[in-house]
Parts: structure tokens; C-alpha cells; sequence
């Protein structure tokens, strides 16, 4: 009774006094203790995880019984943040909660009004802000007032006057009995605390909806395949798991994943599957979902073997690097097989001098990655240390959280990263503020698909790592690529030239031509910084020119038949790489 007396003379103040009339009183609502314990145990039982959000109704069922029996106000705001990622419960959980603070005492009706923050808060006219936000919150009253994707204010010049107004509106006592949740991603949501101080005092409880895990999204898949009346039988219920769980961790990796909403997805697919086998076969239970239904296709060795043989043939030399890489996909591939989740992407480090081949091995290693489900997209990014650096530092960091969610579920390879630093090599604020973002991220559980790799030399790379043990740790793996030998650099010059000069060859075979292209190949490794494979391109683009001023002098007709390079030329060519003349 307290409670109603209490409601009823904040609404005659608000109202401006006078005689109090039937609109001032709320409907009548009290604390309902078998209500309350029977809407907390669904919730429990219907909503996995979300340990956060049931701590802090069980405080506040607390709170409002005690206040019930003591004919007193629950102090303080209940209003909440939810924030999380897509598809984990957030629209759920709240009109859930509307009926839990409703059997509580606290909400008048309990029933949500959805709102989105621009087109039922926002208008033409600055002087309407406060006429469209007190009428969502009149139209609320009672009940919960449900602002999905909150963080649209903090994006828009007027949203903080919308802010402002919301802020204003919650604290009038017309509207103690209407609970206000925000819901949207987490980072967003704290930019919009910032945009206006009084909001996180008015607005304080943080409800987390953590990414489901893969044991909760498998519990969820089957819960989604019982309410659609298929199960899978309890004997092949593990068997069946074993090939669920990696499917769901690799869909989990992709940055479009949206939880729940992703597994009924799932869900459908399978049973498109098993509908489609049903067809086939004639098999008359029709209500069971088998291992073959999930549509799994795994790499299997032979796979790895004919990407193997790709990478041979493509590239010249690199034994030692194309054996770890193949035990680098057989790793993942057993992780897979032998314990029934897909493995983490790895994190490593590609160091050699320039031009060994490291970015497009890195290349070859994603398309292994996604063959054997440590990554679960084609996505590639790649950039340079220099290209993550910002202007002022906060920027670093934000620069390199943008560009790891840009490869989410893909590859990132960030080469010369310690170039982050300053001028004379040493590692300044920005570079050390890259390495603390970059060693957050990895620990990330979105993350935990995306491979990244770090390429560079091998002294200032040490350096880099050297500035935070954490670093290290969490690159363990190494692939060196050593400087290709001289007759390895002749055989990527051939290769060179039939694959860009529409199949022609080299005269090889002529007396003179190998040794002198060997001699020059061995002279240019003398000088600094030979570029392996760069500089050999710039052979073969100098033996063309050579050529192709040949071919200038005589008549056009007799072009495609002289187009192979000479003696001539290939001593041409050689004398301009070595000396720089053009």
C-alpha cells in the first residue's frame, strides 16, 4: 500500500497538484513471490547462459521484496544497458524482464514498446525532440521502453539533444513505473555514455550478452530442432555432435555470425538436407535428423595433398617452408578430426629478406586455412606496419582493432610491422600501442578464427617482440624463408617469362647463356639488400626492353617470329640490371 500511496503522490505532483483523479492512480501491483520464482526459473531454463542478466534479477527480486515488506520505494535506477552482439536474446530477454518486474511490483502492466532511436525520437525540427521522446515514453508507461541499436544517437548531430531529452524524461516521476533499456553493441553503446555524462548514472546497470559458446549454440541447435518436432536419437547423439560442434565453430568465426539467428539458419538448412534424403532414400522416419544431414565437408588428406601439389608447382624451391605449411593444415586438420572442434587459426610470424616469397606463400596458407576450417572465409587483408600508425595516439589502436575485424573469420597480414615504430628503429607510444591492441585482440573469442600473420626481417622483427613478452606468446609459430639460390633465381626468371610473355623461353640451351645469366644473378647477390625474386623480375624486365628494342628496328611482319629474346639481348639486359642504366 505504501508503494501505491507513494506512486500516486508523484503522479498528482507531476500533474501539477490538485484533487487526485483516476488517472494518477497506477494499476495496483504488489509483490508476487510464486510469480516471481516461476518466471525466474523459465527464464532459466529457457535462455542459456546470460549469467549477468540472472545475477542481476535475483538482486533485484531481492531488492523489490524487501521493499514490498517494508512499504518503501527500491531506490535507485533499474533501468539497463544490454549490450552484446546480434542474435544472443537481447529483444527476448526484454519482455521477459517486463513480466519478472511486473510479478515484482515495479512496472504497472510490464508489456515492451520497441523503439528505434531515429524515426521515433528524431525530427526535422529541433523543437519536437522533446514532443516525440515524452510521447514514446506516454506510450511506454507502465511497461518497458525497449530503444534497440541505442548507439544511433551518438552518430548523429542531434541525437545528443535527443540524449539529453531522454535523460530528462526518465528522472520525472510520471515515469517511475516504466523501465528504460538500451540494447546495442558494446563499444557503441559506451560511445554514447560519452556523448552525455548523466546517462550512465540514469541508465547503470551493464546486462553482457556474451557470443554464445559453442557448447550453448550446439544445446540451442537442438532445443530449435525440438520445437520444429525433429531430434536426433539419443545413440547418435555424440556421433552427431562430433560433426555439429566444428560446423558451428567455424560459422561462429565469421563477423556476420548472429548467434541464435545464425542457428535457425542452420537449423533450416539441415532440415532442407534431411528432406532432400528423405526423397531420396524413402527412409520413413521422418521426424530424425542424421550426422549426413549437416551437409559437413571436410577436407580430407587428399585434398591437402592436390593444394600441396599446387603450391610445388608454383612456386620455385621453398622446401622448408612448404613442409611446415603442410604440417601446419595436417595440425588443424587432426585438431578437427580427433577433438570434435574446429582448431584455432593460427598466429604466426613470416621472416626473410624481401622478395623470398612470403606474402604469396601467406596466400597459399589461407587457401589451406579455409580448406580445412581453421578460418572460415576467403577474406584477406593485408597491410603494413606504416599503414597502421596514426596521427595521434588513441588512433593506433583504434586503427588496428578496425583492421583485424575487417579480416574476422579470414586472414590479416600485417608485413614490416615493426615499421610502426620511429625513424631510428625504436619502439615509440604508437608502436607500443599497436602491440597492446594487437595482443587484446588475440585473446578476443571472435578472434579465435582469424588467422594473422607477421612478416618481416628477422633483426628488427626480434626487436618488435622483444617489447612485450605477450607478443611472443602468442605468435609461436615460425616460418623462415631463406634467400633462393642462384640457380633457383635462374629457374623463377624462366618461369617469369612464360608466364608473362605468352609462353616464351629463354635460351637456355645456347652455349653461354646460363653461365652468364649465373654470373650476373651471383654479382647482384653481392651488393645490399638483393631482392631475391623482385630482383629477378627486373631482369626479365630488362632482357625485354632489351628485345624489344631490337625488335623495333625491323619490319613489323617480322615481329612475332623474332620475338624470342637473343644472346644479344640477354647481354644487354644483364648489363643494365648490373650497372642500373636503362
Amino acid at each position: 500500500m505504501r508503494n501505491l500511496v507513494d506512486q500516486i503522490v508523484r503522479n498528482r505532483a507531476a500533474q501539477g497538484g490538485g484533487p487526485v483523479s483516476p488517472a494518477m492512480v497506477p494499476e495496483t501491483t504488489r509483490y508476487d513471490n510464486d510469480r516471481v520464482q516461476d518466471l525466474l526459473t523459465n527464464l532459466n531454463t529457457d535462455f542459456v547462459g546470460l549469467k549477468n542478466l540472472k545475477e542481476f534479477l535475483q538482486k533485484t527480486a531481492l531488492r523489490a521484496r524487501r521493499a514490498e515488506e517494508c512499504g518503501t520505494l527500491v531506490e535507485g535506477f533499474l533501468h539497463c544497458r544490454f549490450v552484446g552482439p546480434p542474435g544472443t536474446g537481447k529483444t527476448s530477454v526484454a519482455r521477459r524482464v517486463g513480466q519478472i518486474f511486473h510479478a515484482m511490483g515495479l512496472l504497472s502492466h510490464g508489456r515492451v514498446r520497441e523503439v528505434n532511436p531515429v524515426s521515433h525520437f528524431g525530427s526535422q525540427y529541433v523543437s519536437q525532440f522533446a514532443e516525440q521522446v515524452a510521447e514514446q515514453f506516454r506510450l511506454a508507461k507502465g511497461g518497458v521502453l525497449f530503444i534497440d541499436e541505442a548507439y544511433q544517437l551518438a552518430e548523429q548531430d542531434q541525437g545528443v539533444q535527443i540524449i539529453h531529452q531522454i535523460v530528462q524524461t526518465l528522472t520525472q516521476p510520471t515515469f517511475a513505473d516504466t523501465l528504460v533499456i538500451m540494447a546495442g553493441y558494446r563499444d557503441p553503446i559506451n560511445r554514447l555514455l560519452e556523448r552525455n555524462p548523466g546517462l550512465a548514472s540514469r541508465i547503470p546497470n551493464e546486462i553482457v550478452f556474451e557470443q554464445f559458446s559453442v557448447d550453448e549454440l550446439a544445446a540451442l541447435f537442438h532445443r530449435e530442432l525440438e520445437k520444429r518436432d525433429h531430434l536426433v536419437r539419443s545413440d547418435e547423439r555424440e556421433t552427431f555432435d562430433g560433426g555439429l560442434r566444428p560446423r558451428i565453430s567455424r560459422e561462429r568465426g565469421d563477423p556476420h555470425f548472429a548467434n541464435a539467428r545464425s542457428l535457425q539458419t542452420l537449423v533450416d538448412e539441415v532440415l532442407d538436407h534431411q528432406r532432400a534424403r528423405i526423397e531420396a532414400t524413402g527412409d520413413p522416419q521422418r521426424m530424425r535428423v542424421r550426422l549426413e544431414d549437416l551437409g559437413v565437408s571436410q577436407a580430407t588428406s587428399e585434398d591437402i595433398q592436390r593444394l600441396m601439389q599446387e603450391l610445388d608447382d608454383r612456386f620455385v624451391g621453398m622446401t622448408t617452408v612448404k613442409d611446415q605449411m603442410r604440417d601446419i593444415a595436417i595440425d588443424v586438420q587432426m585438431q578437427a578430426e580427433l577433438g570434435g572442434q574446429s582448431p584455432k587459426a593460427p598466429r604466426m610470424l613470416f621472416l626473410g629478406n624481401p622478395g623470398t616469397g612470403k606474402t604469396s606463400a601467406a596466400r597459399e596458407l589461407a587457401r589451406l586455412l579455409k580448406a580445412v576450417g581453421a578460418v572460415v572465409s576467403d577474406r584477406w587483408v593485408e597491410t603494413r606496419g606504416t599503414e597502421l600508425k596514426g596521427s595521434f595516439l588513441g588512433q593506433t589502436k583504434d586503427k588496428v582493432i578496425e583492421v583485424i575485424a575487417d579480416a574476422r573469420g579470414g586472414v590479416l597480414f600485417i608485413d614490416e610491422v615493426y615499421s610502426l615504430g620511429n625513424d631510428c628503429g625504436g619502439m615509440d607510444s604508437y608502436a607500443l600501442e599497436a602491440i597492446d591492441a594487437i595482443v587484446g585482440q588475440t585473446e578476443l573469442p571472435e578472434n579465435v578464427q582469424t588467422a594473422i600473420i607477421l612478416a618481416g626481417y628477422l633483426k628488427p622483427m626480434r626487436a618488435f617482440l622483444g617489447t612485450n613478452p605477450g607478443l611472443a606468446r602468442r605468435f609461436p609459430a615460425t616460418i623462415s624463408f631463406p634467400d633462393y639460390s642462384d640457380e633457383e633465381c635462374l629457374e623463377i626468371l624462366q618461369r617469369w617469362f612464360v608466364r608473362t610473355q605468352s609462353g616464351l623461353t629463354l635460351p637456355i640451351e645456347k652455349p653461354g647463356v646460363r653461365d652468364t645469366l649465373l654470373s650476373a644473378i651471383g654479382q647482384r647477390r653481392l651488393r645490399p639488400h638483393f631482392g631475391n625474386a623482385g630482383d629477378i623480375e627486373e631482369l626479365g624486365q630488362r632482357i625485354v626492353s632489351a628485345r624489344n628494342s631490337r625488335l623495333h628496328q625491323l619490319p613489323q611482319t617480322m615481329w612475332r617470329d623474332q620475338s624470342r629474346p637473343t644472346i644479344e639481348d640477354i647481354n644487354r639486359g644483364v648489363e643494365q640490371w648490373l650497372t642500373g642504366l636503362m
